[in-house]
């Protein structure tokens, strides 16, 4: 006689970049021991991967969840988890004057995707007269190799260029179309290279404003009694220790 199977409830939430509703169900213990693995090694890759599992395992709607973009997964990460271990989660964070550990208390329910400056995609950009590419927020499968954390505001300039690279759905020169996937990632970091600086900007502008899932908090230090204002940014910030960027 075979051992009984534990039934799971099953829940809806909407993928951010689309408005599509999804059902899923919670975390087993399995995908709950593989993201803990994954938050151990401190490895954004190893952490995206993880993700990309879990999501696959839980999410009961027929999807494809490389096509999800990156603020998709974390978005849609941080639901199933909410609707697997309890809503209010207690990350710990680093105090940013005296390096002292306090801990926060958060409703799930209230982490949202800051999307203020979403564009409507593919994004047009004229880099001259006649050359311009469009351009789509990255998906889970395009940052596979690359972390996309040090795209914005780390001032990584190999990955920046990665992460343009990635993003480029259509070249175009007047009525003429090149397809970015015929042509290698140094070619296309050398056919960056050579945009003017003052159009470079609308592209990197681009990078920078893309949705990110994000929850302002208010920091009391225990220790220093310092108060800030911090905002947690990524799973990583919610779901470990962190030092949340300051606001």
């Amino acid at each position: 006689m075979g051992l009984p199977v534990i039934g799971t409830p099953t829940h809806e939430t909407i993928i951010p970049s689309s408005g599509k509703t999804i059902t899923f169900r919670p975390f087993l213990v399995k995908e709950e021991k593989l993201l803990l693995i994954a938050l151990e090694t401190g490895d954004k890759k190893a952490q995206y991967r993880a993700l990309k599992q879990i999501l696959q395992n839980c999410i009961t709607t027929p999807i494809e969840v490389d096509d999800l973009t990156v603020f998709d997964v974390e978005y849609l990460f941080i639901q199933i988890r909410g609707k697997s271990v309890g809503e209010v989660l207690e990350p710990i964070v680093v105090c940013p004057t005296c390096s002292t550990q306090g801990k926060l208390k958060i409703n799930l329910g209230d982490i949202k995707v800051n999307d203020k400056n979403k564009v409507e995609v593919p994004y047009k950009v004229m880099l001259s007269d006649s050359v311009g590419i469009t351009l789509v927020y990255p998906n889970l499968q395009m940052v596979e190799n690359i972390d996309p954390e040090k795209a914005v505001g780390s001032g990584d300039t190999e990955t920046v260029f990665k992460i343009i690279t990635k993003c480029i759905d259509m070249i175009f020169d007047g009525d003429q179309t090149f397809d970015p996937k015929q042509y290698s990632e140094k070619e296309l970091i050398q056919f960056i290279e050579g945009v003017p600086t003052e159009n470079f900007k609308k592209i990197i502008d681009f990078i920078s404003n893309m949705p990110r899932v994000e929850k302002e908090v208010h920091f009391r230090c225990p220790k220093c009694q310092t108060e800030k204002q911090m905002i947690l940014r990524g799973v990583e910030d919610f779901f470990a220790s962190a030092s949340p960027t300051t606001a």
